[in-house]
């Protein structure tokens, strides 16, 4: 299911969007995508093709959270054989927007870890600051401050030597990143944002 989850983060649309899309009511959509879609997803061989988020919520007009769906592209195209030619079409344009979107973001990261690891490829140790922005790391300091209060997490880091302590001075020493950590965050950067912006999230809940 990772790599589900992992599609419908690069290309999907809410039933959210579809309304808007569309301009069918919402619970409409709802009713069709519990009533139709998904038990076609559940009694399929490949239903982890079309993998949908039932869980996922949006605020009405009121703040209270309501319940929508987030469909990936392949539930999308399934889905729309409910609907009309035109708005069919609306929705195949809206999917290869996204997935033009994407391409040129991915084309776009290529471009830019190539010339970042090209900068310090000759450093064996790269300062935390600078090689979280450069990973695209949103928030560097809060990434550092939920590594160090998770432990296990930490640990991992350490024992792999992502990062270490290093001199800067005859008598101060300085966590930095290594090269393997450096290529770590670049290659994980997506995820490191989730992991941060979810931690955000429970220390708000606890505050």
């Amino acid at each position: 299911m990772k790599e589900a989850k992992a599609e419908i983060l690069k290309v999907s649309l809410s039933t959210k969007d579809i309304e808007k899309l569309t301009g069918k009511k919402h619970n409409h959509i709802m009713r069709d995508v519990r009533d139709k879609l998904l038990p076609k997803i559940d009694e399929s061989k490949n239903g982890r093709i079309f993998y949908s988020i039932e869980s996922a919520t949006y605020k009405d007009a009121y703040k209270r959270d309501k319940p929508m769906y987030i469909l990936n592209k392949h539930a999308v195209n399934v889905f729309m054989a409910n609907y009309s030619m035109e708005h069919a079409m609306v929705l195949v344009e809206r999917l290869y927007e996204l997935e033009s979107e994407n391409a040129k973001l991915e084309e776009q990261l290529s471009i830019m870890k190539n010339i970042v690891w090209k900068v310090i490829n000759n450093k064996s140790f790269i300062s935390r600051e600078y090689a979280l922005k450069s990973a695209g790391i949103n928030h560097p300091r809060l990434f550092m401050k939920y590594l160090r209060s998770n432990e296990s997490f930490y640990s991992s880091v350490l024992k792999r030597e992502f990062l270490k302590d290093q001199y800067v001075s005859p008598n101060t020493k300085v966590l930095m990143f290594t090269q393997d950590g450096f290529q770590w965050l670049l290659g994980n950067t997506e995820k490191i944002n989730s992991w941060v912006e979810d931690n955000k999230k429970l220390q708000r809940c606890i505050l």
